[in-house]
């Protein structure tokens, strides 16, 4: 089998305020493929490619309210797809025998929003 990952990714970080508010943003975007193939000595198509793509963003922020405290926060949001020839479509019906039955291949979204106050001391 082949596979492949391509990942990207960028952050950039920003104080303001003399120092008091400090700005964060990252964002992630990954892409894997893997083919599978199998040598039977004919020529034959092979099984389709399994792709996967993970989006993710990030925000964040900390405002110093005092030399030992500060409000922290951040939002992150992640987004996940995949094609994957070994689950999508296999129901109950397809194939009696397996045993993980109608497991479809991962999709998912993600919000998360935190607010928190760090007292260092």
């Amino acid at each position: 089998g082949v596979d492949e990952v391509q990942v990207a990714g960028i952050g950039v970080r920003h104080k303001a305020l003399k120092g008091k508010l400090e700005l964060g943003l990252d964002v992630t975007m990954s892409r894997s493929w893997s083919d599978m193939r199998v040598d039977t000595g004919v020529i034959d198509p092979g099984f389709p490619t399994a792709k996967t793509s993970v989006d993710a963003l990030r925000l964040s922020a900390s405002w110093r309210l005092q030399e030992n405290l500060s409000l922290v926060g951040s939002y992150w949001y992640e987004f996940s797809r995949s094609n994957d020839w070994h689950l999508d479509g296999v129901t109950a019906s397809t194939v009696p025998v397996l045993l993980a039955l109608g497991d479809p291949a991962p999709r998912y979204r993600i919000n998360v929003l935190r607010v928190a106050l760090r007292y260092r001391f």
